[in-house]
């Protein structure tokens, strides 16, 4: 979003105009947002870039939610061959799952982040084990010091 902001609408303001600081587009999206937006307004969809991986990365399309007065706004992802017909859709879900507590996000989310994490002891046991099979997560030699 700070992207767009730097390289869209910035352009199209008039000369005059220099109410933005020059590094806006080193902002976080969501704290750029959170005085912009009130509760239960969205941002237009706009298209992810940058996703070289999967191929339906020309499908994927973002929107920003604000779902709660006092937290940042929700950043929420679709994959749709045609958005425009479904975002109003999904933000409404969105909000309806999210607005049961203060904070921005569903309450499922925060679950499910919850059941999934693993404490550092099974994270340094995965990391144990990955590392005996490949040299790139080694630990540093100052990490494996004998003394």
């Amino acid at each position: 979003m700070s992207r767009i902001l730097k390289e869209k609408i910035i352009p199209s303001l008039p000369s005059s105009y220099t109410g933005f600081p020059k590094n806006v587009h080193e902002f976080r999206d969501t704290s750029l947002l959170f005085g912009a937006l009130k509760e239960g307004e969205r941002t237009f969809a706009f298209k992810v870039s940058g996703i070289i991986d999967v191929f339906y990365r020309d499908r994927i399309f973002a929107f920003y939610l604000k779902t709660v007065r006092y937290d940042r706004p929700v950043r929420v992802e679709v994959a749709s061959s045609h958005p425009a017909d479904i975002i109003d859709d999904v933000a409404s879900l969105v909000r309806s799952l999210a607005g049961f507590s203060r904070y921005g996000i569903p309450s499922v989310l925060i679950e499910a982040d919850a059941r999934a994490h693993l404490t550092e002891y099974y994270m340094n046991y995965v990391e144990r084990l990955l590392s005996s099979s490949t040299p790139l997560l080694m630990n540093l030699r100052r990490e494996s010091r004998p003394i």
